[in-house]
């Protein structure tokens, strides 16, 4: 599973070093490679100007984050406002499209319980409070939360093993917990569901970690049978993974302490150099278009953006 980690380990924000993928010098004609813009005859990173954590201008219609925008780098990240405390562990995060409400696990409250943050502008800091509706004694992990914000998948034990359960969002609360069989196979550890409802991976631990993926006709059907991700069983640990619609980009973690890695459907997964650090990089999830991500860094939540 995606798991906490001691508080012990908190790093603050000015302390966040990224590994470096730009910074050659401009070519003669003051131009550098996409993605890149040239600026005091140095290229660097053209993020950090987008319309929001997920904006819909005209530049990102029809992308699916294949091919050449997996070549993009990622802005420098930032920590997603009004969500970290300096006191706890934050991690597992997943977030609506316009970018108003997150959720995450935190271990604030002494369990590692999920919490929802609001908020009616992107350029606020959110409002956070427990979902005490969906929480249990047990352990809450790997809140998944859909496009709209209006629906929420999530492991929990609370039954004694881990399973996958949902929730539904209805006069502004989520409040009813429904369990999702066919989304909770053995020694489950953490679920992934696409943008578009159709598309599930979930992580095995058994021995090695597996990957496994699962598709369905239509939102509210059953998902069928499990086909196993081998290519992306490049370690024993992977986990935490997130996909675009029909998996055609995949991210997650490995490695210890955490790394991210992402796929987008050949070879094997490559790392997130602009974004891994000697510390823990955990947990993350994209967007449809891969243009927004936010993950778990050293137990606090991030995010950044690309072009």
């Amino acid at each position: 599973m995606r798991g906490v980690v001691a508080v012990g380990l908190v790093v603050l924000a000015s302390c966040y070093q990224p590994h470096p993928v730009a910074g050659a010098p401009c070519s003669v004609d003051g131009t550098c490679p996409s993605g890149l813009m040239c600026i005091d005859n140095a290229c660097v990173v053209s993020g950090g100007t987008d319309d929001g954590p997920r904006g819909t201008d005209a530049r990102r219609d029809g992308r699916n984050g294949t091919d050449a925008d997996q070549a993009l780098p990622w802005s420098t990240p930032t920590e997603v406002p009004g969500v970290n405390l300096s006191t706890s562990t934050e991690d597992d995060p997943s977030m609506s499209d316009d970018g108003l409400t997150i959720v995450f696990i935190s271990d604030r409250g002494g369990n590692p319980d999920i919490y929802m943050g609001t908020r009616t502008s992107t350029s606020q800091p959110f409002t956070v409070s427990a979902l005490t509706a969906l929480n249990s004694t047990g352990t809450e992990s790997s809140p998944e939360l859909s496009p709209s914000g209006t629906f929420l998948h999530f492991v929990s034990d609370r039954s004694g093993t881990n399973k996958t359960y949902s929730s539904q969002l209805s006069s502004g609360s989520f409040s009813t917990v429904t369990l999702e069989s066919d989304l909770s196979p053995q020694g489950l550890g953490d679920i992934a569901v696409s943008p578009d409802g159709l598309t599930a991976l979930y992580v095995v631990e058994s021995g090695n970690n597996t990957l496994w993926k699962v598709t369905r006709s239509s939102v509210g059907g059953n998902f069928g049978n499990a086909v196993e991700l081998t290519a992306l069983e490049f370690s024993s640990d992977i986990a935490a993974p997130t996909l675009t619609n029909g998996g055609a980009v995949i991210y997650l973690h490995a490695h210890n302490p955490r790394d991210l890695f992402a796929w987008s459907g050949s070879g094997m997964p490559t790392a997130v150099t602009e974004l891994n650090t000697p510390q823990r990089d955990s947990a993350p999830f994209i967007n449809q278009t891969v243009t927004h991500i936010v993950y778990a860094h050293n137990n606090d939540i991030y995010e950044a953006t690309r072009p």
